[in-house]
């Protein structure tokens, strides 16, 4: 059985942004998010990994994901509510559902702690659960099956990868480096697009201003080589996943708690009764 790797950040805005930061709708979402990713892929392992406080990163390159600010009183209200909901279910929800493993260390993102769990753990078959193309790079590693991208629900493999993109796995945090991530705030070199810094890798970049302009900015690159590839330097080793552990009265007893009626009654109870028993259809 595959154990599913989750960028529970990730998880967590998509539900915020289709049920709301109220409340506890943020939990009704991410929790329905996994439910249906334990149909689809046949298991109930999880390993959650959450961003920590204080990034690394930041430290290096101030600018990093400076575009992610929030500016208005409204905007940090709201951030606030919803990462008040993403510590109860780390600290509370999940563990007493009997989720076990919830991944967080100071300093480090989400991004971090899946690719060390899959580097320090080679014996055991995990799937990325993220939308961010960052990850691509962990499909470099034998013992990662896929990436299942939250926002198209595509699934991801190396040789899927290669086909598309036309470089290996390997090779995608150096494309990330010369290009850059906007979405990061990572600066690429000037007028170089993943498409061109492909190409370059590949040796299939004419001579030109293009191809001097990578030379000439090979320090960038070095530099943007430590924001981008993963894991960052530093972060502890994850060689302990735990065993999940899930009564059936238990979960059904939370979710009463919670309010989430619908998880209690009719086919929703059945399901998440299948989830604990680890019964799935093939």
């Amino acid at each position: 059985m595959i154990t599913l790797l989750c960028d529970s950040h990730g998880i967590g805005y998509r539900a915020a942004h289709s049920t709301g930061a109220l409340d506890s709708g943020i939990a009704f979402g991410f929790l329905s998010t996994i439910l249906q990713l334990s149909e689809r892929y046949c298991t109930n392992r999880f390993v959650f990994a959450w961003d920590g406080p204080g990034s690394l990163r930041k430290k290096l390159f101030p600018e990093y994901k400076a575009s992610r600010n929030v500016k208005t009183q409204e905007e940090v209200a709201e951030r606030m509510m919803i990462h008040t909901q993403f510590n109860s279910l780390r600290q509370n929800i999940l563990p007493a559902l009997g989720f076990f493993n919830n991944l967080f260390q100071p300093g480090f993102e989400a991004d971090d702690l899946i690719a060390q769990t899959i580097i320090d753990n080679p014996n055991q078959q995990f799937m990325v659960v993220s939308s961010d193309h960052d990850l691509f790079q962990l499909l470099q590693y034998k013992n990662c099956k896929g990436q299942h991208l939250l926002s198209s629900g595509k699934m991801v493999t190396a040789s899927s990868f290669m086909a598309e993109y036309q470089v290996t796995a390997r090779e995608w945090a150096t494309v990330k480096s010369i290009a850059g991530c906007g979405g990061d705030g990572v600066p690429g070199i000037p007028g170089i697009g993943e498409k061109t810094a492909i190409k370059f890798l590949m040796g299939g970049l004419p001579n030109g201003k293009k191809k001097a302009n990578i030379y000439a900015d090979t320090p960038l690159i070095h530099f943007n080589y430590k924001l981008v590839r993963l894991p960052f330097p530093g972060l502890k080793s994850i060689k302990s996943i735990g065993k999940d552990s899930f009564d059936e009265k238990t979960v059904q007893e939370v979710f009463s708690d919670l309010g989430f009626n619908s998880f209690v009654a009719g086919e929703q109870r059945e399901r998440w009764n299948r989830f604990c028993r680890g019964e799935f259809l093939r």
